[in-house]
C-alpha cells in the first residue's frame, strides 16, 4: 500500500493517510500561481484512472517527492482530515484554492465530501476529479450521487472539473451541467476548437501563454458553460499519450457494445 514511503503511525497504530495544505506564500508552483493549494492521499485515485501508474503528472520527479512527504510521510504540511477541514473553514470569503494538487477527491465517503463541501462554501474553489458520473452510455453511475454532489457544488460556487480524455464525454457532460476538463495528446496543435455537438475547447491558457498562472486565469473555476479547458499531456507525455489513446478505444468500445 505504501511502496517506498512509511505510513503515519501514532501511539504503536497506523493511521489513515495525511492530507496536505499550502498557503498561497508556501506553494511555489509557478503553474497555479500564488494560490492555496491542498494534496489527498493516493487512496482518493480512482483504480480505473488511465494514467495511474501510467503517465500521472504527480508521479513524475520531483513532485511525487513532495506528494509523499505530504499526504504519506509527514511533514509541516500534513494534515488530518479534520485538521484540513478546520484550516479551509479558516480561508476569508472569495480567496482562492486549487483543491487536490495531487490526489483526488473522496468521492465513495459521503461524509467527508459533504463536509468538504460546506467547508469551502464561499471561497473560490476549484479541483479535477477522475471518478466519473456517467458511463459512456450516458447513464449515471453511483444512483447519480456523484454527479448531484458536482452539481451542487457548482450552484454554491465551487468548480468540480471532471476528467476525461474523450470528447464524447466532454458532450455527454455538458448536457448535465457538468464541466469537465479533457486530456489530449501533446502533438495536439490546435488552441481552440468545437466538439462534434458544438461545445468551446479552449487549450489551458498556461499551455499557450507560460506567464498566465491559475491565479490570474481562473478559467477552471469561473468560465461558460458550454466550454471545456483541454490540457495537453505533460511530464512523461509518451506514457499519458499513450493512456489517452487507450482510454479513448475503451469508451468507443463501450458505446459499440
Amino acid at each position: 500500500r505504501w511502496g517506498f514511503f512509511c505510513a503515519p503511525f501514532f501511539n504503536g497504530a497506523f493511521v489513515d493517510p495525511f492530507y496536505a495544505f499550502l498557503d498561497p506564500e508556501d506553494n511555489n508552483n509557478s503553474k497555479t500561481g500564488a494560490v492555496a493549494i491542498t494534496h489527498a492521499p493516493k487512496k482518493n485515485c480512482p483504480g480505473d484512472c488511465p494514467f495511474k501508474g501510467n503517465g500521472c503528472y504527480p508521479e513524475n520527479f520531483p513532485m511525487f517527492l513532495q506528494w509523499g512527504r505530504h499526504c504519506e510521510q509527514g511533514d509541516r504540511f500534513s494534515k488530518t482530515w479534520t485538521q484540513l477541514l478546520t484550516t479551509l473553514k479558516k480561508m476569508h470569503p472569495g480567496e482562492k484554492l486549487r483543491l487536490w494538487a495531487a490526489g483526488d477527491f473522496p468521492a465513495h465517503d459521503v461524509e467527508k465530501c459533504l463536509d468538504l463541501r460546506d467547508a469551502v462554501r464561499g471561497l473560490k474553489a476549484w479541483g479535477y476529479t477522475h471518478h466519473q458520473a456517467v458511463t459512456p452510455n450516458r447513464l449515471l453511475k453511483d444512483d447519480g450521487w456523484w454527479a448531484r454532489y458536482i452539481l451542487e457544488c457548482k450552484i454554491q460556487g465551487t468548480t468540480v472539473n471532471v476528467s476525461t480524455e474523450s470528447e464524447h464525454m466532454v458532450d455527454a457532460y455538458a448536457e448535465l451541467g457538468i464541466p469537465t476538463v479533457l486530456a489530449v495528446e501533446s502533438t495536439e496543435t490546435r488552441n481552440a476548437w468545437r466538439t462534434k455537438s458544438g461545445h468551446r475547447v479552449q487549450v489551458c491558457p498556461n499551455q499557450i501563454n507560460s506567464s498566465v498562472n491559475c491565479r490570474k486565469c481562473m478559467l477552471c473555476h469561473e468560465r461558460p458553460s458550454d466550454m471545456t479547458i483541454a490540457f495537453r499531456a505533460h511530464g512523461r507525455e509518451k506514457k499519458a499519450n499513450a493512456a489517452i489513446r487507450a482510454a479513448n478505444a475503451a469508451i468507443q468500445e463501450a458505446i459499440a457494445a
